[in-house]
């Protein structure tokens, strides 16, 4: 099954967003958050996220912020849900399985929330295509090993600096600035 590269907006009182890793399969949306986000905290609790596809730039970006271009999708009940402007396409889901496992990886040890949702609604917002580059999908791995930063064993740090330094002299040839600047930011915060 593969994975894709989304971003997950939520929160019903201050909007949220995570890039996250997803599979689909027919109408269903699975996925996983690790213990201690603020993703983790709102879908243990509310009921409803969207699915943005995005330029992998703000897939990674939303690592970093929660702040960004928000509209906003009325769902019945006066439920208003947030999603990125910048969104080619959003897909709606209402959470119909939660599940809390104990996760042991190359990160180390963390509790993870599986999340099993159920599209209700889909939509067009722009009709230009998330073009993909080099740059944005290294964007993605240096967003990952950024999010994991304190899982790391500091035996293994130096390794990931490395491959972080690596990526970033490949964004300097394939990225514009805002690429670049943010590959620095995931470097110089690891």
């Amino acid at each position: 099954m593969v994975k894709y590269e989304v971003v997950i907006t939520s929160g019903l009182k201050k909007p949220n967003r995570a890039p996250i890793g997803v599979n689909f399969k027919e109408n269903k949306v699975v996925f996983q958050l690790y213990y201690g986000s603020h993703t983790y905290s709102i879908l243990n609790n509310e009921d409803y996220f969207v699915v943005n596809i995005v330029d992998p730039y703000y897939i990674a970006k939303s690592l970093i912020t929660d702040e960004g271009n928000y509209n906003y999708v009325n769902l019945e009940n006066n439920i208003k849900l947030p999603f990125l402007e910048e969104s080619s396409k959003i897909l709606i889901y209402k959470i119909i399985k939660r599940n809390i496992t104990l996760r042991k990886d190359y990160y180390g040890k963390s509790k993870v929330l599986t999340i099993v949702g159920d599209m209700i609604h889909k939509k067009d917002i722009k009709n230009e295509p998330c073009m993909y580059s080099r740059s944005g999908g290294l964007l993605i791995e240096m967003a990952i090993i950024y999010s994991r930063k304190n899982l790391i064993s500091s035996d293994l740090k130096d390794n990931y600096v490395k491959l972080l330094k690596d990526y970033l002299n490949i964004i300097k040839k394939t990225g514009d600035k805002h690429h670049i600047n943010l590959a620095k930011y995931f470097l110089e915060n690891f």
